[in-house]
């Protein structure tokens, strides 16, 4: 569909048909506007009352309506979104006072739909955060070993990405932490590739119990007794190294697949500027990229990157006494070593299908984020060479991020 062109009598529907263009397709909120197509839209905008069941229709409504107005600079249609999107935050708090709304998968949707929207179309810092700690307690509320439906199981999945980069990205323990979700996301794994993926959720999920206990110990730095301090330090030292051996089994465990052999070949920016690349852990980098067999195999280790670099920015993030300054080093090359895998494993913008296929994603656009956030005032060669490879390599294409999986 041309989005260009002239609306016709029916322009929710021109909204609807260009906003699914961002997102994936068979994911809740796709699922939520094809159900949009099939009801009177006319009935639910001029409806006065909350209701659970309808609730992410008006979401996704109001959703789309500022994504085609927004993406295609027309201020009239901007104006209507937000006035949905006010309407639909008021029929929506109107619904959480109904002391059973947390198990009405609707609910769980519209949701998500305000926190996709704030990540396509921002409205306000710390938005799309706000929304996701009000699913995260959501969830909370719902037993996750009670018998559910393939369509909610489909759901609960869909929301690892988002639930897992809102805890980290605000220090807060995920809900999925619990060892109940743990479990339930476990049994319901139908392939070994489904398992590591997950092992992986696991692992970025205890990653977050310990970012707020790191956040704590350095909060009450310099009132705390040294030997605390020590204990403390050493306590979270403990914990992520656990974290790192996990990931490094697994690692060999994904290495060890046929499946999931890879090959290199000759960067395109070491074609044209080889005379800029450093030394990262006193090895040449004679840069290369990744070929993957496909894109399941690149997005799943890149997600192993990411997880491996919040767990080394807990490390980094603590003090260092003269005695370790040797382990300092050591994280650091670690983590240059991880961000340069995942530049590695982006293709360049001139292999347009397979960038648009991988930047499609989440996956991306979270281990930009994290990568950024390692490399953040880090005015060394390797910072500085990472950061500009990390920028050729994403392209921007992390700005089109799609929530879903």
């Amino acid at each position: 569909m041309d989005p260009s062109a002239s609306l016709r009598d029916d322009p929710q529907e021109v909204y609807i048909m260009f906003t699914r263009k961002f997102i994936a397709d068979g994911g809740p909120v796709d699922l939520a506007l094809r159900e949009l197509q099939s009801r009177d839209i006319t009935r639910l905008q001029t409806s006065r009352t909350a209701d659970c069941k309808t609730a992410h229709l008006r979401a996704v409504l109001s959703f789309a309506t500022t994504v085609f107005g927004t993406k295609q600079k027309q201020t009239s249609v901007i104006q209507q979104g937000y006035l949905s999107h006010g309407t639909t935050l008021k029929h929506l708090n109107q619904a959480l006072s109904e002391p059973n709304c947390h198990e009405y998968d609707e609910i769980i949707v519209s949701v998500t739909t305000l926190a996709m929207q704030e990540m396509l179309v921002p409205s306000g810092p710390k938005f799309f955060l706000n929304h996701m700690m009000g699913l995260d307690k959501l969830l909370a509320l719902r037993n996750p070993q009670s018998p559910c439906s393939p369509r909610t199981l489909s759901l609960y999945k869909c929301l690892r990405y988002m639930l897992l980069f809102a805890a980290l990205s605000a220090g807060r323990a995920s809900v999925l932490a619990k060892p109940g979700w743990k479990s339930m996301f476990s049994q319901h794994c139908e392939s070994e590739e489904e398992t590591q993926e997950q092992l992986l959720y696991d692992n970025l999920a205890d990653c977050s119990l310990l970012v707020p206990v790191r956040d704590n110990l350095l909060k009450d730095w310099e009132t705390t007794p040294h030997d605390e301090r020590a204990e403390g330090v050493n306590s979270v030292r403990r914990r992520a190294d656990d974290l790192l051996d996990g990931l490094r089994a697994w690692r060999g465990q994904w290495l060890a697949s046929p499946g999931n052999a890879y090959t290199e070949t000759p960067a395109y920016l070491a074609q044209t500027q080889p005379s800029t690349y450093p030394r990262i852990d006193e090895t040449p980098v004679g840069i290369t990229d990744l070929v993957f067999p496909n894109i399941a195999s690149a997005s799943l280790l890149m997600l192993h990157n990411i997880a491996c670099l919040h767990v080394l920015q807990v490390h980094i993030s603590l003090p260092f006494d003269s005695q370790s300054t040797s382990k300092k080093d050591e994280y650091f090359a670690a983590a240059y070593s991880t961000i340069l895998e995942i530049c590695r494993s982006m293709p360049y913008c001139l292999d347009e299908e397979l960038h648009k296929d991988l930047h499609a994603g989440p996956v991306v656009f979270w281990a930009v984020q994290v990568a950024d956030m390692v490399l953040k005032g880090d005015a060394s060669v390797e910072g500085r060479f990472l950061k500009e490879l990390l920028g050729r390599k994403s392209g921007g294409g992390g700005s089109q991020i799609v929530w879903e999986t």
